[in-house]
């Protein structure tokens, strides 16, 4: 692959957000597609531009992820209802579930996400009646749950 191809090659490959701060490479990559000679810059350098909008993008993510799973544990955390209340070790953990107007479900892990899926939603949800569940002995999404919450809370 020549370098112009490979230029607008990565300018498709990428939304256009992962290029804030990245404004000279933009630039760059724009030049040589736009150009009618060949470009200045070779194929490998090319290809470590690739390498560092990949890495940005998986940062990207993995931010996103963990402020993901900070919350949920924050809400986790303050929803459960602790077994060691009732004399046992462990939470238990409560599922809410709720139909819309078409009578579909969800189920939610928190209720504070439940309740923010509805209002985002409103056209959807008339009058909804929230149940709550109490999870059967799922073993892995207790776990789960438990390792959520131990991480993400517990860090700061």
């Amino acid at each position: 692959m020549e370098t112009k191809e490979y230029a607008k090659f990565l300018l498709e490959k990428y939304d256009i957000s992962i290029f804030s701060k990245e404004v000279e490479i933009f630039n760059l990559l724009n030049k040589i597609v736009d150009s009618k000679q060949d470009a200045e810059i070779d194929l490998e350098k090319l290809k470590m531009i690739e390498k560092h909008l990949d890495d940005k993008l998986k940062l990207q993510r993995t931010e996103k992820f963990n402020n993901f799973l900070e919350k949920l544990a924050r809400n986790l955390e303050f929803q459960r209802i602790r077994k060691t209340d009732k004399g046992e070790e462990d939470f238990e953990v409560i599922n809410f579930k709720v139909k819309d107007i078409d009578n579909k479900e969800y189920v939610f892990l928190t209720r504070k996400y439940l309740e923010e899926y509805i209002d985002k939603h409103k056209d959807k949800f008339k009058h909804p009646n929230i149940i709550k569940i109490e999870t059967q002995e799922n073993v892995e999404l207790n776990m789960l749950l438990d390792m959520i919450i131990k991480n993400f809370i517990n860090e700061k």
